[in-house]
């Protein structure tokens, strides 16, 4: 169920940035579905970026217009600032960048300044 560049189509991201450090994961969810998860070290470093098994998917489901995705938390950070993103591919297939905030002038998910929700686990 995992694949890589997913983002090159319809795709659901959540990012998490552990309170108080510059490292972040990345999750994406596509509507195949497959998923995948990596970890940055600091703004899109490393690249290609790595794939990550700090989390653990237990469902991952489409059903009803609904995505359900639960995750396990196998790290020890418990607080995180988040960013919900999307990309929309429609039928003429052009990619269409949505999220809650983007910081910059143009979209760009990786930007820390956009993870604006905060979530405890």
């Amino acid at each position: 169920m995992r694949q890589d560049e997913l983002w090159k189509s319809t795709c659901f991201e959540i990012f998490l940035r552990p309170k108080a450090e510059e490292k972040y994961y990345e999750f994406n969810f596509s509507l195949t579905p497959a998923w995948n998860c990596y970890v940055f070290d600091s703004y899109r470093k490393p690249q290609p970026p790595k794939s990550s098994h700090d989390f653990e998917l237990s469902t991952l489901s489409w059903q009803n217009h609904v995505l359900r995705a639960e995750i396990k938390n196998k790290t020890g950070y418990r607080e995180f600032n988040v960013g919900l993103t999307t990309i929309i591919q429609d039928k003429e297939n052009q990619l269409h960048y949505l999220a809650i905030d983007h910081a910059g002038e143009k979209p760009d998910f990786h930007l820390q300044d956009s993870f604006i929700l905060q979530r405890g686990f």
